[in-house]
């Protein structure tokens, strides 16, 4: 799949800012911010007045300044680097300045100035621009995620953008949101944060949810995915059977995905307990609990932290070598990827004393 072009990725986001706009347009009889008459002066004698005389006229809403802005745009190629990062810098302090009536406004519109003068525009300047740019298009949930996210690609713009987006994101987070705004921010979060960004943003998430004292299925995911820091005791009073069944599935779900935490493989290693002693007994297993265990086995078979005790060898090598009966014969296929990694996680030097080199290459495991 191709990605969207800069321009693109920038239009799209900002589409709805210009209808907005358009729908608070003024005409050239309001006053600017100034509180003077808005006059629009010929185009043409415009374009031939001088680079700081048009950016002098950078002051308001009006029609004059919306035509210096453009006028400034076309004549960009010809401009020396030094005037650039005045123009670049000038431009953008002004469209931030009334952001949702400037952005669209005359023939040049945002999309091209973040594109032409960006590039140009001091890193100050940027990083202000898109701390207001961010803060509007949370406030407004203006655009699809998807279109936003792109912009934190553009540069030199992206990186002040994707910091703004992920700060804001991170301050509008609130367990108590409705459900569809909930997820916006949640993928604003997850889709900015970086490094070890990923685990500080999980941690406010999750504070969230326990001062709240409430929770929701987008937050516990969101809490998986971004690896949370002490996400896994609070995880784990979720996946106990009187929980309702979608809550109890994301719940181990997240611990799934929380791979560096060995208390998390602990937990998930309990929940597939179940399916062990059946294959051992022979008895088959309660719907609910071979439901459960299978979404820990999900999480189970990845590479993962854990720190079993040693003693837990010995039964998981009582399953190992189980010879089930026909019933229960797929299951303990289905378990077998699990079992072996938790056999290494237990003893390794064992392990590969019992199980076959290429069965343990099979999981994924050392030779």
């Amino acid at each position: 799949m191709r990605l969207a072009t800069p321009t693109l990725v920038i239009m799209m986001v900002l589409g709805p800012m210009t209808s907005c706009r358009q729908g608070n347009s003024r005409t050239a009889a309001d006053k600017d911010t100034t509180g003077a008459t808005a006059r629009t002066p010929d185009p043409g004698a415009m374009d031939r007045e001088t680079t700081p005389a048009l950016v002098g006229r950078l002051k308001g809403s009006d029609p004059a300044s919306v035509q210096a802005r453009d006028a400034l745009a076309d004549r960009w190629a010809r401009l020396a680097p030094a005037e650039r990062a005045k123009v670049a810098d000038a431009v953008l302090t002004w469209t931030v300045g009334d952001l949702e009536k400037r952005a669209g406004a005359g023939r040049t519109g945002l999309a091209r100035v973040l594109e032409t003068m960006g590039p140009a525009a001091p890193a100050g300047t940027l990083a202000a621009f898109a701390q207001k740019h961010a803060a509007w298009l949370l406030a407004q949930d203006a655009g699809e995620v998807g279109e936003v996210l792109q912009l934190v690609t553009v540069a030199p713009y992206g990186p002040h953008m994707r910091k703004a987006l992920l700060a804001g994101a991170l301050l509008a987070f609130d367990v108590t949101l409705p459900t569809a705004r909930q997820q916006r921010v949640l993928s604003m979060i997850t889709g900015c944060a970086q490094g070890p960004e990923r685990k500080a943003a999980g941690e406010v998430i999750l504070k969230n949810l326990q001062v709240k004292e409430k929770i929701s299925l987008e937050s516990v995911r969101a809490l998986g995915e971004l690896q949370t820091e002490g996400a896994t005791e609070y995880l784990r009073l979720f996946v106990q059977m009187d929980v309702p069944l979608a809550l109890r599935r994301v719940a181990v779900e997240a611990l799934a995905a929380i791979v560096d935490d060995p208390v998390a493989t602990e937990v998930l290693y309990d929940l597939a307990k179940p399916v062990f002693f059946s294959i051992l007994s022979g008895d088959a297993l309660e719907e609910k609990l071979l439901e459960r265990a299978r979404w820990a086995f999900a999480g189970l078979g990845k590479s993962r932290a854990c720190a079993l005790a040693p003693k837990e060898y010995a039964s998981l090598r009582k399953v190992y070598r189980k010879t089930p009966s026909a019933a229960l014969a797929p299951l303990r296929e289905e378990a077998l990827p699990s079992l072996i990694r938790l056999m290494w996680c237990a003893d390794p030097k064992k392990t590969r004393a019992d199980v076959p080199a290429a069965l343990r290459t099979k999981v994924g495991l050392t030779p």
